[in-house]
């Protein structure tokens, strides 16, 4: 039987990634919402960014998500005490806890948003020919 191995610094990036993109998502559909709803002249334009930066963030999730099932990595929800959210994870024999502090998830979820924000504009920006439509 092969010893338990704790993960690397990118299989934690992915376990830390695949609990923070489903929050950002949906902080962003929440925000879509609200901004279709309201009277905001440039209301379409920045619903229609939002759901490119949702694309986005999805199919990031996904990549995360496929690489975590061939690793073999889960993740679940374990406790939720205060301002601490507890998961736990199981990767090659080795089993933890961890917990995320909520300000921390905040935190970390607005440095997200704003690379994805970023990362959309700057698709848009590589060519109008070669750009998704944003």
């Amino acid at each position: 039987m092969k010893a338990a191995t704790i993960p690397s610094k990118e299989e934690l990036f992915m376990i830390r990634e695949s609990i923070l993109l489903p929050h950002m998502m949906t902080m962003v559909e929440k925000s879509r919402i609200d901004i279709e709803q309201s009277l905001n002249p440039m209301r379409d334009l920045i619903s229609r960014f939002m759901v490119v930066m949702l694309d986005t963030i999805n199919a990031d999730l996904v990549k995360i998500k496929i690489a975590m099932s061939k690793a073999n990595i889960k993740v679940w929800d374990e406790d939720h005490q205060g301002d601490v959210l507890y998961y736990r994870y199981r990767f090659r024999g080795y089993e933890e806890s961890f917990g995320m502090i909520r300000e921390v998830m905040r935190a970390q979820i607005s440095v997200g948003l704003g690379e994805y924000g970023r990362k959309c504009i700057n698709l848009n920006q590589r060519s109008d020919h070669d750009a998704p439509n944003c």
